[in-house]
């Protein structure tokens, strides 16, 4: 067995390792003032950045703050003042769709130059209240509710009372209201497959019906009678999405698709339910791109490496975000209609 020697430095003080534990356990602001000989006010002042602390007074404080190793307990420090925390927590049905895990990949790059900690935490019907008990009790600082679970107007009110800001909130009026115009860009796809005489179209829901007023779903039907395609009680795919994942649901959805038929073209809800769809038409046999032609929503990153790349109508995730975090600093919020564009790749040359 190979021996391990360990070095460390005992603050002043701890002659043992055993009085080090119990420094480590008493370490605070009393004991940084006594070491400083300033009152335990001063040592707060100095933690919370108070530039009229005296500056040969400050620097003896942090010395000594250096020398303990404390590290100053934020929360607890905002609590006392009655502020939250500094946290802004993502709420998400699914990790593996590739759209919410980008959009918590930009807010946490962004916000690495404010004083934000940026967390994702995912939601169901059996975690949805505890979740927000936690959220609470903790006072975050803003709710980005991606999920497909409103909240309710009891819940919303201990939110507003606990000064949460909350985008998306399901109930009452939405501080951060995203309005998306897929018409065009949804147009632009069915006029390039109808000029190569396709007809048969399938939309991939894989949720339930409460998604039927959604306006992918919406622009979708619509089509359908603009055109004079068939459109009937199977035109849509519906499913238990985000009970499953995404990829998952794509794929239970294609395979239920080719149980009665085969189409031409099959829209899905997001590029992730697109990723598993192709998977099942690749194992059954089908070019993806000749033989089915596949679309998917959100121009999400994997879209462009997938083999073969996705075709998808990108709805400008960059400008959702953008409008969070203009909300969430306070800064003057633009609601235009956010115009999405059909993005042509492989999959549905």
């Amino acid at each position: 067995m190979t021996n391990r020697v360990f070095w460390y430095t005992m603050p002043p003080g701890a002659k043992t390792r055993e009085g080090y534990r119990a420094m480590e356990k008493t370490i605070g602001r009393k004991l940084i003032a006594e070491r400083a000989g300033v009152s335990m006010r001063t040592v707060t002042r100095v933690l919370q950045g108070d530039k009229l602390v005296a500056e040969q007074t400050r620097l003896r404080v942090l010395e000594v703050v250096d020398e303990l190793g404390y590290t100053r307990n934020k929360i607890a420090g905002n609590l006392s003042r009655n502020k939250n925390s500094n946290f802004v927590v993502v709420l998400v049905p699914d990790m593996s769709n590739y759209y919410y895990l980008e959009i918590f990949d930009y807010l946490t790059k962004f916000f690495e130059k404010y004083d934000y900690i940026v967390s994702i935490c995912r939601i169901n019907e059996n975690n949805l209240f505890k979740t927000f008990d936690t959220m609470l009790e903790n006072r975050v600082s803003v709710i980005i509710n991606l999920g497909f679970f409103p909240i309710n107007e009891e819940y919303l009110k201990k939110i507003n009372s606990a000064k949460i800001k909350i985008i998306h909130p399901g109930v009452g009026t939405d501080p951060v209201p995203i309005n998306i115009d897929y018409s065009a860009a949804m147009e632009e796809a069915f006029c390039s497959f109808l000029g190569r005489g396709l007809k048969k179209f399938k939309f991939v829901c894989g949720g339930g019906k409460n998604f039927l007023e959604d306006g992918r779903i919406h622009c979708f039907l619509q089509l359908l009678d603009k055109y004079g395609l068939e459109k009937n009680e199977n035109s849509i795919i519906w499913g238990d999405y985000p009970a499953s994942n995404a990829m998952e649901t794509g794929e239970t959805a294609v395979k239920k698709i080719y149980q009665t038929e085969e189409p031409d073209v099959i829209f899905f809800l997001t590029d992730a339910m697109a990723f598993g769809g192709m998977q099942f038409l690749t194992k059954i046999g089908k070019k993806i791109g000749e033989d089915i032609s596949v679309i998917g929503f959100d121009n999400t990153l994997m879209s462009k490496f997938c083999v073969p790349p996705l075709s998808t109508i990108d709805s400008s995730t960059e400008i959702e975000i953008q409008r969070y975090i203009t909300y969430i600093l306070d800064k003057n919020l633009n609601n235009d209609t956010i115009v999405s564009k059909f993005i042509k790749r492989a999959s549905s040359v």
